[in-house]
């Protein structure tokens, strides 16, 4: 299972809606991550995570590369200032269990 199918798979059990909106660009052979920073969008109506999210997911030793990748993006201080919410989630291997890692970036 990738970490997008995890996240996804997570969001939904925590009271998501959500869906990919990274591509997949088969003639370049790359994926193009929504804003440059997102790939899944999710949304909730209540509770903590009450709100429109754009999720960037990924492995456990990728995490501080991800979050640098994303700082550096300009539209992400767009959708953040726009009311939008932002995370980093990865997913690494511990004791033998999968582990969410959970990251809101904020403005």
């Amino acid at each position: 299972m990738s970490p997008t199918e995890r996240t996804l798979e997570r969001l939904r059990l925590w009271g998501f809606s959500a869906c990919v909106v990274e591509k997949f660009i088969m003639q370049a052979n790359i994926r193009k991550d929504a804003f440059g920073f997102g790939d899944i969008l999710a949304c909730k109506d209540a509770g903590e995570h009450k709100g429109v999210w754009l999720i960037q997911a990924s492995t456990g030793s990728n995490h501080a590369a991800r979050k640098k990748k994303a700082q550096g993006i300009a539209e992400l201080g767009l959708w953040l200032r726009s009311g939008g919410r932002f995370a980093v989630v990865t997913w690494a291997v511990s004791r033998g269990q999968w582990v969410c890692r959970w990251e809101e970036l904020k403005a």
